[in-house]
């Protein structure tokens, strides 16, 4: 089973014994084998629930804090990496990362939207979301569940908010480029192709340049 308090998220888990051939057959009874691995300590194998491992991945397992439980000894640990069947996407295998409390992680976090932007109600207006996780380092006790991006200042078109301009929590330190764009708000396409569309139409009708008599810009002069 798994839960959520806050951004940490916990898993159970019993040791493993079937290795090989034999971890097809684990597969079959809705078991997932797993590694758990980390500084200073010997890789331990086990195996979780298959279900219990797809609500950790759902829920948000891929950058929360996981409290994972093995034989009643509990561990803080990241999931580090995930093998899926390139076919039917179940989960195949499972690694956990044993971390210290004490010492900073860097791990991806996702990144949610909230409030309206003001420019989405503009005509032939489009809002769109770019950046959707973001790497960050820190305590483990301080990774968030997520970072929210506040997006009412998008108020006109062609503005953006940056990776650079976004408020985090404390303690907490963002290592993708500043540069990068998380959400704009921009014409959409169809609305920029019209808008072309009409210059070059108003083109068309420009009166002649200078010196021209309106048979020569024309070009049906004798």
């Amino acid at each position: 089973m798994t839960s959520r308090d806050g951004a940490t998220l916990t898993l159970y888990g019993e040791h493993r014994e079937a290795f090989g051939r034999r971890v097809r057959a684990l597969r079959r009874t809705g078991m997932t084998p797993a590694n758990l691995y980390g500084r200073g300590a010997d890789s331990v194998s086990f195996q979780a629930q298959t279900r219990a491992l797809e609500k950790l991945v759902t829920d948000g397992g891929r950058g929360s804090l996981v409290e994972l439980t093995i034989a009643g000894e509990t561990h803080h640990t990241l999931l580090r990496g995930l093998q899926r069947h390139p076919v039917t996407r179940a989960i195949m295998h499972a690694d956990f990362y044993r971390v210290e409390m004490n010492r900073p992680v860097q791990t991806t976090v996702p990144v949610h939207l909230i409030g309206d932007a003001p420019a989405a109600r503009l005509p032939g207006a489009v809002v769109t979301h770019l950046t959707h996780e973001l790497t960050i380092e820190c305590l483990p006790a301080d990774i968030p569940a997520a970072i929210e991006v506040d997006i009412e200042t998008l108020v006109e078109l062609e503005t953006a908010i940056h990776v650079g301009e976004i408020t985090v929590p404390e303690g907490v330190r963002v290592l993708t480029d500043g540069e990068t764009i998380i959400v704009r708000a921009t014409h959409s396409r169809v609305s920029a192709a019209a808008a072309e569309e009409e210059e070059a139409a108003e083109g068309e009708g420009e009166a002649p340049a200078e010196g021209e008599t309106p048979a020569a810009a024309s070009g049906d002069a004798d």
